[in-house]
């Protein structure tokens, strides 16, 4: 369907098509998984249905556009739907990424959205930081999950890691046992006794 529209709004485009409302179009090439800004588009007048306008990118979705990427390439003066741009799932082209745990090893579940944390795992006998400075997506309780303490649903915290990062976070929830340190504002911990296992994540 949106194959069609978007074949639609290519001829209107190639024939001149005036009056209408405004839908976008890409302004240059945009490749896929690229960071969104309202610059990366321009708008040409389309006259179309309700039902198919709904499908299209509009002027108040692309000053809304930060914060989004594309979900594939897209050539320069294509029109460009909802369908074409996603959430990206963290800053910086980073992973986000849940971490089950009790809120007593997570600051008391007093952790926000915001702000900045390392992840210690314990499961080896020694502690170590497997993620340094990595920033909070979001906080609460994973659905139909349970925290490392085994209660049903009961609290999850969301971060920003990179694709190593991801690695040992997911170990160390295998281990069971895990540590969420809130670090906003504070200098970056080191990464002693172990350097190789530990890694500072992006802000």
């Amino acid at each position: 369907m949106v194959a069609g529209l978007l074949a639609m709004l290519a001829f209107l485009v190639a024939t001149g098509e005036s009056g209408g409302r405004q839908v976008a179009v890409a302004a240059r090439e945009l490749a896929a998984g690229e960071q969104l800004s309202p610059g990366d588009f321009r708008y040409i007048n389309a006259r179309l249905p309700d039902a198919t306008l709904k499908a299209m990118l509009r002027p108040a979705d692309v000053a809304a556009i930060s914060g989004k990427v594309t979900t594939h390439s897209i050539a320069e003066g294509a029109p460009v739907a909802h369908a074409d741009v996603a959430t990206a799932a963290a800053p910086n082209q980073q992973r986000s990424m849940s971490i089950p745990i009790d809120p007593s090893h997570a600051v008391s579940g007093t952790l926000a959205r915001g702000d900045v944390v390392d992840v210690v795992d314990s499961s080896s006998g020694e502690s170590l930081y497997v993620v340094t400075d990595a920033r909070v997506l979001a906080v609460g309780a994973p659905e139909g999950g349970k925290s490392l303490a085994g209660s049903p649903g009961k609290y999850a915290v969301t971060i920003a890691v990179d694709e190593r990062s991801a690695l040992r976070v997911a170990q160390a929830i295998t281990g069971g046992k895990v540590d969420v340190v809130r670090a906003t504002g504070a200098p970056p911990a080191s990464p002693s006794p172990v350097p190789t296992t530990s890694t500072t994540v992006r802000r």
